[in-house]
């Protein structure tokens, strides 16, 4: 099947005659007159025949629809917004067919495209599970291919327990889920209801119910987890980067405590694979790196999270174009996992020496060793980018 192509729609509507000029800006626009010609033109066509063509690609017949709208061209932005036109087109709709509003998982996608070149209106037929930027998530997050790169890390295989324990709005349980069918049950954690509900949603309209589990959980307190010692196979997360949500000095208690716990419900042997921030590269580093020799161990041996973990590989990139992130391949060992709030007074007092030393990033000074493990490119990547790789090696188009 084709993995290269995102979207595959009927058109029911494509007007290229000046759509700006005719839709948006005309003498004596307004809200309701511009609203109104778009609808007219929506409306116009014989729908008949494009409906045909998508029952039968897609082997249904619609009840239920949503209507997705875009207006990608600033002229019309103070009259006409993209809810707006999703909003009467559906009201159209409605009126001529009777179909139900179903946001979450309908049986028709309708999608209205509004911008310089033309007003595009066409029945979303086939997708790719998760889409080019997870628009076929009702709640998208992280980009799929980072979100896919992070499983692939992991080396995911039949039968392993894989675990998101901040999962969000669950964009890396469905990726890993539906790449990996064999793997599983696949769970997902976090501390907000909110996301929860979200992650939900996702699972549903990505038909992953049944694969996995979603938990509210704290990854940051002793047993916040509610699952066993040793009970998970495999570990992916995207760690707050400190701007939406927390902040970057915030994350020098939570990710030590968020690694303590981990290291408790991850096997002897797992991998843990977590993106995070440059910015948290000194957070990351105090609680990962082992003493220099010869120097003091802040606290007690047990809370050292560099006995629970091994750096395998660090994997620096430029995330959305503007961020430098950094993606941390971890190895659980057979030591035993320091508690939170021990692995927290440990970083917590080696970042107090470092600052005393100095100011500025962590860098090599007494009673620091540098993070172990290899950097640079995956032993995975094949030299093209990512999303060429995640193109190739994803599912392929599925009905809508």
């Amino acid at each position: 099947g084709c993995r290269s192509v995102e979207l595959v729609g009927v058109v029911v509507l494509r007007h290229r005659d000046n759509p700006v000029g005719t839709f948006l800006s005309f003498e004596g626009a307004t809200t309701e007159t511009c609203l109104d010609r778009i609808v007219k033109a929506v409306a116009a066509p014989d729908w008949q025949l494009p409906l045909a063509v998508w029952s039968a690609m897609v082997g249904r017949v619609p009840r239920s629809f949503r209507v997705r709208a875009k207006r990608q061209t600033k002229a019309g932005k103070a009259l006409v917004s993209s809810d707006a036109i999703a909003e009467e087109v559906a009201g159209m709709l409605i009126d001529r067919y009777g179909w139900s509003v179903d946001l979450t998982s309908p049986d028709l996608e309708v999608r209205v495209q509004l911008n310089a070149d033309e007003l595009l209106v066409s029945l979303t037929a086939l997708v790719q599970p998760l889409g080019g930027r997870g628009c076929y998530l009702a709640h998208p997050g992280l980009h799929p291919a980072i979100a896919w790169v992070l499983a692939k890390c992991i080396d995911i295989q039949e039968g392993d327990v894989v675990l998101d324990p901040m999962c969000g709005r669950g964009v890396l349980v469905c990726e890993a889920a539906l790449n990996w069918p064999n793997a599983g049950p696949f769970l997902g954690c976090d501390n907000s209801a909110e996301q929860l509900c979200k992650a939900a949603e996702n699972l549903a309209g990505a038909h992953l119910r049944a694969r996995a589990q979603l938990l509210r959980a704290n990854a940051s307190v002793s047993g916040g987890i509610p699952l066993p010692d040793a009970s998970v196979h495999k570990l992916l997360t995207d760690l707050p980067f400190g701007k939406q949500f927390g902040t970057v000095q915030g994350n020098e208690a939570l990710y030590p405590a968020a690694l303590a716990e981990l290291a408790r419900v991850l096997r002897p042997g797992g991998l843990a694979a977590l993106l995070t921030s440059r910015e948290n590269h000194q957070a990351m580093r105090a609680a990962l790196a082992a003493p220099e020799t010869g120097a003091a161990e802040a606290g007690s041996p047990a809370a050292a999270l560099h006995r629970a973990w091994v750096v395998e590989h660090r994997r620096s990139f430029r995330l959305f174009c503007k961020t430098d992130a950094c993606i941390y391949l971890l190895r659980r060992t057979a030591a035993p996992a320091p508690s939170p709030a021990e692995a927290v007074a440990a970083t917590a007092s080696m970042l107090e020496t470092s600052r005393r030393q100095g100011t500025g990033p962590l860098r090599r000074k007494p009673g620091f060793g540098k993070l172990g493990g290899e950097t640079g490119v995956l032993p995975w990547e094949d030299g093209t980018s990512w999303h060429e790789q995640w193109a190739r090696e994803r599912p392929a188009l599925c009905p809508f």
